[in-house]
């Protein structure tokens, strides 16, 4: 009899669980507060990180002949 017993329970429903609404509320909080930080720092020292200067410059790979109609 307790092979069956063990039968039965072996094919039984995982017990119910709560959502975990705290957890998500406090990662999307952290997260919020982390980016407002770094837009908030930059803000303040728009100095301190400035944008690299760019300089575009082109390689022709393969020579390309115009060909013109006579």
């Amino acid at each position: 009899m307790s092979s069956v017993a063990s039968r039965e329970n072996l094919f039984s429903l995982l017990p119910e669980t709560r959502t975990p609404w705290t957890e998500f509320v406090f990662s999307t909080a952290a997260q919020a507060l982390a980016v407002g930080f770094i837009v908030w720092v930059r803000s303040l020292y728009p100095a301190g990180v400035s944008s690299p200067e760019h300089s575009f410059r082109s390689v022709e790979l393969v020579s390309t002949y115009a060909y013109t109609l006579e």
